[in-house]
């Protein structure tokens, strides 16, 4: 049942209609506050939602109905990876972006075999990623 909940919630994006949704999750307070400031600046882009925790992901998932999650690879009690194998278990899955400072070929390995639509390191130039990765998969801003 909680997929037709998500399948419901998806159709309906109300007020926030043409933008992007997303759902940011990174156990880091200080890179969570930055995603979203980049975010914010960025006109195509909406914050549904926060989280810090793996457990977190899919009950926020299938309550806020996001376009896309940027979802750290290291996550308390469940890692990006893992929880991005369930989310694309999910009918009209989310995008996923995982954000990490492990740029090591296993890490890009486990994320990208879990389904992550992206990969981004945690690095100066994160706006910069994040803005490609964003004209990629929904087009360039205006």
């Amino acid at each position: 049942m909680q997929n037709d909940n998500y399948l419901s919630n998806k159709q309906s994006s109300g007020q926030n209609s043409g933008r992007i949704r997303i759902l940011v999750v990174d156990q880091s307070l200080l890179m969570l506050e930055k995603l979203v400031s980049i975010l914010q600046r960025d006109g195509r882009a909406v914050v549904v939602g926060t989280a810090t925790d793996g457990w977190q992901v899919l009950p926020e998932v299938l309550k806020l109905a996001p376009d896309l999650i940027l979802l750290d690879l290291h996550l308390p009690h469940s890692d990006g990876a893992e929880v991005t194998r369930y989310l694309k278990l999910l009918p009209n899955a989310p995008r996923v972006f995982i954000i990490t400072a492990d740029d090591t070929a296993v890490a890009r390995r486990r994320s990208m075999i879990s389904g992550a639509d992206a990969f981004l390191t945690k690095s100066v130039d994160i706006e910069t990623q994040l803005k490609s990765r964003l004209d990629q998969w929904f087009g360039k801003a205006e």
